[in-house]
């Protein structure tokens, strides 16, 4: 994972279950800040709170319905 990132593990009675890693936007998307309505001004000022799921994996051990949604309504 590149750029500024938060990692997280899901944790179900303490054994590993999922993995999640955050990033930071990409700096240029033209299809974003047009579907946004952002202009470069806006841009600049607001991106800085966007922010992309670079990674998710849930353990190959594991099965466990609805978990992949379950960990991500916890983790947002």
């Amino acid at each position: 994972m590149t750029g500024k990132t938060l990692k997280y593990v899901a944790l179900l009675d303490g054994q590993w279950v999922a993995l999640l890693g955050w990033g930071s936007a990409s700096l240029k998307n033209s299809n974003r800040e047009k579907w946004i309505g952002w202009s470069l001004e806006k841009k600049e000022q607001r991106l800085k709170y966007v922010v992309n799921n670079q990674r998710f994996l849930i353990l190959p051990s594991i099965e466990i319905k609805n978990l992949a949604s379950k960990a991500l309504a916890l983790n947002t």
